[in-house]
């Protein structure tokens, strides 16, 4: 029966799974060598996968697909015909109650499993910082975020006359800002590839309204990645200059790749490793961009699978000192009164605010504001960012 063979194969992708690389990209990897599979197939596959995650280290007593269907019964919110034959042959809970909403949900999962808490769903909630709501938080783990898009500054009709000529559902969050069904793809429209919108978190995009960037000032965007925060910044001041810096060639690739496409050519890139030397001394910048590396904790909706493993001592041993030391090597950099924006997506305080704490004691640095960024109420990420202004050394 088809429906059992697709629940063999996603207790098969889950048993086998190693944690060596995101779920996500194991999965592609699976469906680009299994290229039989439909898009059907691909996408309950993708849906029971991700649900099972989901619920955490929740109910191990559970066989594995008792465990699936209880957490497909949490997670989903529409009924179809695999998800229906689970809950009817596979769970004492009804699949009339698909359509309820997530707090009457988990009171049915807790009535019949007396043992299923939101605290097994996310177990590093000691590390949350003092600004998340911890159980609305843990609930929107539950749930598959939407797809986000920036709009740029003049193509706002553009965009949506596309959309709505292609019949492409979408929600107006704020003028230049849409969001969509999780399993949109948007990547093949013609208004994205002409550069007019980025695919990109609402909250992301946020972290722009902390730029306050001048008419030919010069910034450097230290952790650039694939250039998300630089098109926030040249979108507030096209006639700026950036130095874009990242450890990964590839990504840096796929940075100019972004610059060129949105016709910005005031950048340039460099490879180099930040822990170990720092960029010429004699350069100075009016502003930098540390989006430093962190857990994504903040992200973890979209990534669940590291739900299953504890996170405190990595953040302790690892990322928390990687950051500090990023931090520390890029403040000769930026010049007296210069800003810099420090950001994670992360909802750690060891990754937030004790950093924050521990640069206002140990750098010359002045803290404007900071903020966390939750998403978990609108199905986006949450971030954190911190606005500092170089001062004069004590």
């Amino acid at each position: 029966m088809r429906e059992n063979i697709l629940y063999d194969r996603v207790k098969n992708l889950i048993l086998a799974y190693d944690f060596a690389k995101p779920f996500a990209i194991y999965l592609k990897e699976f469906f680009r060598a299994n290229r039989q599979m439909g898009a059907r197939d691909r996408r309950e596959t993708r849906d029971f996968c991700f649900n099972y995650l989901r619920i955490g280290k929740n109910l191990p007593q559970e066989n594995f697909i008792n465990r699936l269907a209880i957490a497909s019964f949490l997670c989903s919110e529409k009924n179809s015909t695999s998800l229906d034959y689970l809950i009817s042959n596979h769970s004492v809970l009804s699949i009339n109650d698909i359509g309820l909403d997530l707090d009457k949900k988990i009171e049915l999962v807790k009535a019949q499993f007396p043992d299923f808490s939101l605290d097994l769903v996310f177990t590093d909630h000691q590390l949350l910082g003092e600004q998340i709501n911890k159980e609305k938080f843990e609930k929107s783990l539950l749930i598959q975020p939407r797809v986000w898009i920036r709009i740029k500054k003049g193509f706002q009709d553009a965009v949506v006359d596309e959309l709505k000529s292609l019949d492409i559902p979408f929600q107006n969050e704020e003028i230049n800002i849409l969001s969509f069904n999780p399993t949109q793809n948007l990547e093949q429209l013609k208004s994205f590839i002409a550069g007019n919108f980025e695919i990109q978190d609402i909250n992301s995009g946020k972290i722009a309204d902390f730029f306050t960037p001048k008419k030919d000032d010069k910034w450097w965007d230290m952790c650039a990645a694939s250039g998300g925060k630089s098109l926030c910044l040249i979108d507030k001041e096209p006639n700026i200059y950036i130095l874009a810096t990242d450890i990964r060639e590839n990504i840096l690739k796929n940075y100019s790749h972004r610059m060129r496409k949105n016709d910005f050519s005031g950048y340039e890139i460099q490879k180099i490793d930040l822990t170990k030397k720092s960029i010429d001394p004699g350069d100075r910048f009016d502003g930098i961009i540390a989006d430093v590396p962190c857990t994504g904790s903040g992200t973890w909706a979209r990534s669940p699978e590291h739900l299953l493993n504890n996170h405190a001592k990595n953040v302790l041993q690892f990322y928390q000192p990687l950051q500090r030391k990023l931090v520390e090597n890029s403040i000769v950099n930026l010049r007296e009164n210069g800003q810099l924006i420090y950001s994670t997506c992360s909802v750690f305080a060891s990754e937030n605010e004790e950093n924050v704490a521990y640069f206002l004691e140990k750098l010359p640095l002045k803290l404007k504001e900071m903020k966390t960024l939750e998403g978990y109420e609108m199905k986006a990420d949450s971030l954190f960012v911190a606005s500092f202004v170089k001062i004069s050394k004590k």
